[in-house]
């Protein structure tokens, strides 16, 4: 089973939210958990302000109907899940859950090459290959 989760930066950060009747009784077995960082949602970030947590995307109806965290005992329903992550612009490495420390991953920005860089160069293959054509 894989599951995936977006999420995207719009002043805070908008996340999926999956919500179980009763997660007691949820066995993720060696299910894979997949987050996507949408748009040019930093990573790093969002790992920095405290929210990656599986409490933050995996939510439970109590017997009242309310929409409550997941209870302690359910998060060890996750130690055998895999972890992912994605992002434009960023390699992401290291996924890890633990039931204890929580959810945590590295993520390195991509070098990305400025645009006159690559406009320059462009330019001067196209002045290239009319030199070299033949007249």
């Amino acid at each position: 089973m894989i599951i995936e989760v977006e999420l995207q930066a719009n002043g805070s950060y908008a996340t999926d939210q999956i919500i179980l009747g009763d997660a007691n009784h949820v066995v993720f077995g060696s299910g894979q958990i997949s987050f996507r960082f949408l748009g040019n949602t930093d990573p790093s970030a969002f790992q920095n302000s405290g929210q990656f947590a599986l409490n933050a995307f995996f939510k439970e109806v109590d017997a009242n109907g309310q929409v409550i965290d997941l209870p302690v005992s359910a998060l060890a329903s996750f130690d055998s899940v895999r972890l992912d992550a994605q992002a434009s612009g960023y390699t992401i490495s290291d996924c890890r859950y633990d039931p204890i420390a929580g959810a945590s991953f590295a993520a390195a920005a991509v070098a990305q090459p400025p645009a006159a860089w690559l406009l320059a160069s462009g330019l001067l293959l196209l002045a290239l290959r009319r030199y070299r054509q033949p007249r």
